[in-house]
């Protein structure tokens, strides 16, 4: 619909996304950003504004999946993934970022890619249609650990396309995480665990030092940026939260003791519910390996009780899929994460907030984004049904009727 620096939206609901709604709402819109908003009755339109009348509809922030790799990934077999020129895996990713934006999400935070901070790029520059990229750039593991490929020839993992950079030692720690933010990082991603699809370690063994943790978040936070850690077993966890990284990603095997301390120290919480459970029930006929398979298994039932601590015990909760881009985990259908928060005990307007205001925290942004209020950003979408009546109503795209980012109109289904 063109590029339009003024708009005018009324709406009979409005979701703000910080657990507020107002009735009969308007919002002004001007140069990307929303200038006032509140009751239709106190808010006029700018003079020479476009009306947007989406009476019939609900308005809320656009979602955030807070936990994609844009990798470009076709299928689950990992040695294939080492093994395809960087530029058809950019290609694809670029698909996907696409998907991933017309279901309703227009920011996401990439955990773990070769081709997401040049992707980020490409959309920022209005080359490529997609969601916000908060990127990571490569993960971090130590060598054998989560971010290696164990099967494969050491130099293999030095492809330019691969989602990991193994660095083991202090010295090689800092230096990895300086390359990431050198290279335009926004978020560092690190790996204190074992997981389902490495090939020879566990959930459950710990991975990195304290000494090299402590390290990777002290660089990261010199800088002003996050730290996401994959953290599934206990252990690793506590390594975690002891080392001060801003979010827990899996929480596989998450403790009563150890949720209190996230609670304490304000650290978000990154389930990644949907992936889990669609390895367990489609991973045989979709090409994962034996091996994770069964670890898949093991872990499932220990994962859904980590869930009911965390909302138990109010620890902060945002929407990731962990989605990469394969059958198994399709870019397009990140929302099936939503339905996973709201099965594993959410209440609907918790869930909203966790796919909205709790997740632009894990990137650092919620003061320009998660929530629809005066002077940030007008990121929002238009849904056919009232998610706080029935979350699941987001997890169908075609209820998604039109997208806004950045104060323009990308998608227009009504």
């Amino acid at each position: 619909m063109g590029k339009n620096h003024r708009w005018y939206i009324i709406t009979d609901h409005l979701i703000m996304g910080n657990g507020e709604s107002i009735k009969d709402a308007a919002i002004c819109i001007e140069d990307g950003k929303i200038k006032e908003i509140g009751p239709s009755e106190s808010v006029k339109p700018l003079k020479n504004a476009n009306k947007l009348d989406v009476r019939d509809y609900v308005v809320m922030p656009g979602m955030w999946d807070a936990h994609v790799h844009l990798i470009g990934a076709r299928t689950m077999n990992i040695l294939q993934w080492l093994t395809e020129p960087v530029g058809l895996l950019a290609v694809r990713a670029s698909v996907d970022a696409r998907k991933i934006l017309e279901c309703g999400f227009t920011s996401v935070r990439d955990l773990g890619s070769g081709v997401s901070l040049q992707l980020k790029r490409a959309i920022n520059e209005g080359t490529v249609l997609g969601p916000r990229i908060f990127a990571a750039g490569k993960m971090l593991s130590q060598k054998s650990g989560h971010g290696d490929v164990h099967s494969a020839p050491e130099s293999w993992i030095e492809h330019e396309g691969w989602l990991g950079e193994v660095c083991d030692g202090v010295d090689e720690c800092r230096r990895a995480v300086r390359r990431q933010l050198r290279n335009g990082a926004d978020v560092i991603k690190l790996c204190t665990t074992g997981g389902i699809l490495s090939e020879v370690d566990l959930p459950q063994h710990s991975q990195f030092s304290m000494e090299e943790l402590m390290t990777i978040v002290e660089e990261a936070h010199r800088f002003g940026k996050l730290v996401a850690a994959h953290a599934q077993g206990t252990n690793g966890i506590r390594d975690a939260i002891k080392a001060g990284v801003d979010t827990i990603e899996h929480g596989i095997y998450l403790t009563d003791e150890l949720a209190d301390e996230m609670v304490e120290k304000s650290t978000i919480f990154v389930p990644t519910i949907a992936v889990i459970s669609r390895i367990v029930k489609l991973g045989k006929e979709l090409g994962i390996a034996e091996v994770s398979l069964e670890k898949a298994k093991q872990a499932f039932k220990h994962h859904q009780e980590s869930v009911r601590i965390a909302i138990k015990k109010g620890v902060p909760i945002a929407c990731g899929s962990d989605f990469l881009g394969p059958a198994l985990a399709p870019h397009g259908e990140n929302a099936l994460e939503i339905s996973a928060l709201y099965e594993a005990g959410l209440k609907s307007q918790s869930v909203i907030q966790a796919a909205t205001s709790i997740a632009a925290r894990t990137a650092g942004k919620e003061k320009e984004l998660g929530t629809l209020e005066r002077g940030k950003y007008a990121d929002l979408i238009v849904v056919k049904g009232n998610p706080e009546k029935a979350v699941t109503t987001l997890t169908d795209s075609s209820n998604i009727v039109l997208i806004m980012k950045n104060g323009q109109v990308l998608v227009d289904e009504r």
